[in-house]
């Protein structure tokens, strides 16, 4: 079966974003949460540790219409200035 192409704008997907920023940051190990794709393909991209069963069951693969993809980055650190 084709995989079905989001036909969602930038501003649709940033919108659902928002709506659900906190219920994402609030999954044991989601570390970012962004917009991906181009402006009439956008996209929800979940940053997480690692890519587990249990993260696959809590995040949808679409939210409101938008599709949502999860990208394992591993731990997140904020470099200081040095």
């Amino acid at each position: 079966m084709a995989k079905k192409k989001s036909t969602a704008t930038l501003r649709e997907a940033i919108k659902v974003k928002k709506k659900y920023l906190q219920q994402f940051l609030n999954i044991p190990g989601v570390v970012g949460i962004g917009i991906g794709g181009r402006e009439n393909s956008a996209k929800i991209v979940v940053n997480v540790i690692k890519i587990t069963d249990e993260i696959k069951r809590k995040i949808p693969k679409e939210i409101d219409g938008i599709p949502v993809e999860i990208i394992e980055t591993g731990v997140v650190r904020a470099l200081g200035d040095t």
